[in-house]
């Protein structure tokens, strides 16, 4: 009889698992004899099994890349200063535009805002009743500090604005905004407004 090459592998892989009988049993001959048969007639079940088995494994495997490439780093900024300046004059212009879907886009998901006078929103509760911006002058000086992903900004403004029907100084105060790369853009995650209401 001519064993092929899977018959033997599985002949020689049963050899592990089941010790060949050493007596003339009849029993345990047949026994040993039957689990041949079986596991050569499984060979094609198994190797099917494997073979989705590594077909789920490569596509989980291509889905995990494509996620991975699909998040850009952050552009390395040659020119902190200059960037932070028309991110901040772009939000603010959004504010005085009034355009609610404009100003979202401008927020992250996870953004919180902080004022002086004790007020807090998130982004959905900010959207809900945005300032109103009637003109503003952002400050000479900026700082900014990039941190891979991050974008740390100080800067001042001065700003007619109304907040939650509060009339505030129209004087230059200072603000901190941190920015975060959402993939294709910087966002607006967390913004300290230090201005006070009159």
């Amino acid at each position: 009889m001519i064993i092929s090459g899977r018959h033997l592998a599985t002949r020689n892989l049963l050899h592990h698992w089941v010790e060949i009988p050493k007596t003339q049993n009849a029993a345990e001959v047949l026994g040993y004899h039957w689990l041949m048969r079986f596991f050569q007639n499984s060979g094609k079940a198994l190797a099917a099994t494997a073979a989705v088995g590594m077909l789920v494994f490569g596509t989980a495997a291509c889905g995990s890349t494509s996620t991975t490439t699909a998040t850009q780093a952050a552009p390395k900024l040659a020119h902190l200063v200059a960037t932070a300046r028309g991110l901040v004059t772009s939000w603010l212009t959004a504010l005085k535009g009034g355009n609610t879907k404009t100003i979202s886009g401008f927020l992250a998901p996870n953004f919180i805002i902080q004022r002086a006078d004790g007020s807090t929103s998130n982004k959905a509760e900010y959207l809900k009743n945005p300032p109103t911006v009637n003109a503003f002058t952002v400050g000479k000086d900026i700082l900014a500090i990039q941190n891979g992903n991050s974008l740390s900004v100080r800067w001042s403004l001065e700003i007619d604005e109304v907040i939650n029907g509060k009339t505030f100084t129209k004087g230059e105060a200072a603000r901190l905004t941190g920015f975060t790369w959402s993939g294709s853009r910087w966002q607006i995650a967390t913004y300290a407004n230090f201005n006070l209401p009159k």
